[in-house]
């Protein structure tokens, strides 16, 4: 009782970083709820808290914290790979494209541990597509260690797929945006008016 749910450790790690590893969703929406009635509590106890302009609501800001590493929740929420606190975290504005001190995004740690549904979820949502270049690479340098097991092959197959997929759909894009500009063609220059003498003509 009285325990600040807003603390964090020394390394900078949160509740909600924690909850995000085991996968508690029910945990981090009530998180999200109770700090936004203490925020609206304090506010109206402190002027001072008034005043400042609410950009973003204080379930979101914690959401979103890094911890001294540079992960976010979304790091810790991949590696742990429970799909439904993912969602919860990008429902709060949580980033899954940010990488951390080390390089790292969600993408890679969600290959690292093996999370394939997760990985399938991040692609299909185009939530970390800056990063799955990298990520590919990654999991096929995973892949090929003798130690890779079928969830590693499985990923890594899935992230080369898609990277196939990708590149015919923007040689697709590229070929039907040609297409339009022949379709419409050059534009017309404007019709000479009979009659109408040139400047030469009339010196």
């Amino acid at each position: 009782r009285g325990a600040d749910v807003r603390a964090v450790t020394d390394d900078g790690n949160s509740v909600v970083h924690w909850c995000a590893w085991a996968g508690q969703k029910p945990l981090l929406v009530w998180l999200a709820a109770h700090v936004d009635r203490l925020a609206r509590s304090e506010e109206k106890e402190s002027e001072h808290r008034a005043e400042q302009p609410a950009t973003a609501s204080s379930s979101s800001l914690m959401m979103r914290a890094l911890n001294r590493k540079g992960c976010s929740a979304a790091h810790w929420a991949a590696s742990g790979g429970d799909l439904a606190t993912c969602v919860v975290l990008a429902e709060h504005g949580v980033d899954f494209s940010r990488a951390n001190l080390e390089g790292n995004t969600p993408l890679t740690k969600a290959i690292e541990h093996g999370r394939e549904d997760v990985v399938r979820w991040l692609l299909t949502s185009g939530r970390a597509e800056a990063a799955v270049g990298a990520a590919a690479a990654y999991a096929a340098r995973l892949s090929a260690r003798h130690s890779a097991d079928d969830t590693t092959d499985r990923i890594s197959e899935l992230l080369q797929s898609y990277l196939v997929a990708r590149h015919y759909l923007q040689r697709q894009r590229d070929a039907d945006a040609m297409a339009a500009v022949r379709f419409v063609g050059p534009t017309p220059s404007m019709p000479r008016q009979h009659g109408t003498r040139t400047a030469s003509a009339s010196m």
